[in-house]
């Protein structure tokens, strides 16, 4: 996917940081505890912070990103390979636009379930979740959202 200088700006501008793994990261750690998914953290942000705690815990987690957050703890390749689990936590609510929205999940169809979230704050387009939960359904054979959770599954 290619974004323009201003568009990977604005997104690379809404990084975060936590003192506890967000959500998402609790959501796969718990599902996933004692099983040895592939799994790739989409947009896992420059210091790939829970990328690495998932790793403590014993998980194969591939970290992605793009633009400025992409680092030296980034597989560049990611998207070239297959994965069990894709988690894209603060990924689809800062997309400025729709198009780059729907570029996104394509991108995340490299996995085999995909965990997504699309909290109110940030959000950088006004589409709905139900709008959203329809265009995850152009793309995935299952989009179930819970609260701001999407589970999407491409098997």
């Amino acid at each position: 996917m290619r974004y323009t200088r201003e568009e990977l700006e604005l997104i690379n501008r809404t990084v975060r940081s936590w003192t506890k793994p967000p959500l998402l990261y609790r959501v796969i750690s718990k599902t996933y505890r004692g099983q040895k998914p592939r799994i790739l953290d989409y947009g896992a942000g420059p210091k790939a912070l829970w990328t690495l705690w998932l790793r403590e815990q014993g998980f194969d987690v591939t970290a992605y990103d793009i633009g400025a957050n992409q680092t030296f703890l980034h597989d560049s390749d990611a998207l070239k390979k297959q994965y069990d689990v894709v988690i894209a936590s603060n990924v689809i609510n800062v997309q400025p636009e729709k198009y780059l929205i729907k570029s996104v999940l394509k991108e995340l169809m490299v996995g085999k379930t995909i965990y997504f979230n699309y909290p109110a704050e940030p959000r950088k387009t006004d589409i709905s979740i139900e709008e959203l939960e329809q265009l995850s359904k152009q793309f995935f054979i299952e989009a179930q959202c819970r609260g701001s959770i999407f589970v999407c599954r491409n098997v």
